[in-house]
C-alpha cells in the first residue's frame, strides 16, 4: 500500500502535536465536549516520599493539576459532584470524565 493522502488523511493536531492529544479523541468520539474533573484521594508519590526519590519528578507541578485544592479533602463522590456544577453554570457542560491526577493516585493499597 502506498503511503499516499487519501490512505492516510492529515489530521488537524498533527500540524501542532507530534502525538494524538487525549482532547482530540474526545472530540472524535463524543458529540458534546467532555470536560475533565480532576480528583485528588489524598495519597502521595513514590518520587516525593521517599520510597524511590524526594522533590518529585521534573516534569510534575501538582499546584498546575488541582486549582481547587481546598476540594482536595472532600469524599471523591463529592469532589465529581462539585466538578460536575462548576463546569455546567460555567460553560454549559453536559459530558465529564473523572480522574486521579494529583501525584500518584494509585499509589495506595487496593483497599
Amino acid at each position: 500500500m502506498k503511503n499516499t493522502p487519501s490512505a492516510f488523511p492529515l489530521k488537524p493536531y498533527l500540524l501542532k502535536h507530534r502525538f494524538y492529544p487525549f482532547r482530540e479523541y474526545l472530540k472524535e468520539h463524543f458529540a458534546h465536549k467532555v470536560h475533565k474533573i480532576p480528583i485528588h484521594a489524598g495519597f502521595t508519590c513514590p518520587n516525593r516520599d521517599g520510597r524511590v526519590a524526594v522533590g518529585g519528578c521534573t516534569y510534575c507541578i501538582n499546584e498546575s493539576f488541582s486549582p481547587n485544592v481546598k476540594e482536595a479533602f472532600l469524599p471523591v463522590r463529592e469532589q465529581i459532584a462539585k466538578g460536575k456544577v462548576f463546569h455546567k453554570k460555567r460553560c454549559g457542560a453536559e459530558k465529564f470524565i473523572a480522574y486521579f491526577q494529583s501525584f500518584t493516585n494509585t499509589y495506595a493499597d487496593i483497599d
